[in-house]
């Protein structure tokens, strides 16, 4: 282990239980993986119920005080972490709900989904269920 946490101490949630909002942010968002949207750069191009997803790639870092391990286990073997924004804050602004995709890196595939109802608080993610 490199400090990051074990997949068996992350808790789990159920799909049903992240409202309306996060359901079709977790559906567009896989929707944008298996067309392999993650991957384009210039965020103009993607059709415009795909832009406010904000898909890219998440680094998994420790925080800034570098006190807490690592939010995520590693991927597996081919597979990196993209992160997805969920929503926007009251002044429409990205909030800090995520989704994190284990996705693979050449196929247009997913493993674990993670979810972070405020991904700037490291201890803050589920193994997401039911999907």
């Amino acid at each position: 282990m490199s400090g990051r946490i074990p997949l068996s101490q992350i808790p789990r949630i159920d799909k049903a239980l992240l409202g309306p909002d996060g359901r079709r942010a977790l559906t567009l968002a896989k929707n944008a993986i298996r067309s392999g949207m993650h991957r384009e750069t210039r965020r103009d191009r993607l059709p415009e119920e795909f832009r406010h997803l904000n898909l890219h790639p998440f680094s998994n870092e420790k925080d800034t005080t570098h006190t807490n391990p690592e939010p995520l286990p590693d991927p597996q073997r081919g597979y990196e972490y993209i992160a997805c924004d969920i929503g926007r804050d009251r002044a429409g602004r990205r909030g800090s709900r995520r989704y994190v995709f284990e996705s693979h890196c050449v196929r247009s595939a997913w493993g674990a989904i993670y979810y972070s109802d405020d991904h700037y608080d490291k201890f803050s993610f589920y193994l997401v269920e039911g999907r």
